[in-house]
């Protein structure tokens, strides 16, 4: 993370349109960023796909490289929803969606309304998420605490957990903002299923690695 900071702070010197958000050497770690900020970044070159980051709660966060299990859970839920999914709604991967309280994360898997541009004028807002997924290994304390806050201050109506580590799936539902709590909260084994109303019957063994 001391190398992603000292390379933003030199491209930041140079990055005409970042110049104008004036930060100095000393503060740019701990600095707070709006999503326009985090956005003109990419803009001006300062932040590309390569740079594993995310924006939370307007800091920017370097995301935990992706392992073998989590790559092969992802692609799962993938193949097991997406044709589930075709022509009703849209889905993205590892990718934006802007919340409140300047916080752009990029969960493993977000179910979202249909859109004939596949969002191209924009990433998908709160009003378009249906479902966030993130699957879990190394970042499941993050998950759990950081992650769920956020999602539930910014009114995401359902968030799951893969739980790689413990082998189950965690469901989160009835955000309450105020507080950046879900008040329904399940957890499926294993050996468990259960029926959703857009996904139809989810066999959590079918989805864990």
């Amino acid at each position: 993370m001391k190398l992603l900071i000292q390379n933003l702070i030199l491209q930041l010197m140079i990055a005409t349109a970042i110049s104008q958000i004036g930060l100095n050497l000393l503060t740019i770690s701990q600095a707070s960023w709006t999503s326009e900020q985090y956005r003109r970044m990419y803009e001006a070159g300062v932040l590309s796909d390569d740079d594993r980051v995310e924006l939370l709660m307007g800091k920017i966060t370097e995301m935990s490289p992706i392992g073998r299990f989590h790559a092969a859970c992802v692609m799962r839920l993938q193949k097991i929803f997406i044709p589930k999914l075709i022509s009703n709604y849209s889905w993205r991967t590892e990718n934006p969606i802007v919340l409140p309280d300047n916080s752009e994360p990029e969960p493993d898997f977000a179910l979202l309304k249909h859109r004939d541009d596949d969002y191209v004028s924009g990433h998908p807002a709160v009003d378009d998420v249906l479902l966030v997924i993130e699957v879990a290994d190394k970042t499941l304390l993050k998950d759990r605490e950081v992650k769920a806050s956020i999602y539930a201050s910014a009114g995401i109506a359902e968030y799951w957990i893969v739980n790689l580590i413990d082998r189950q799936l965690e469901r989160y539902e009835q955000p309450i903002s105020e507080v950046g709590s879900y008040e329904l909260s399940q957890v499926s084994g294993e050996k468990d299923s259960f029926d959703h109303p857009i996904l139809g019957e989810v066999i959590v063994a079918n989805i864990l690695p």
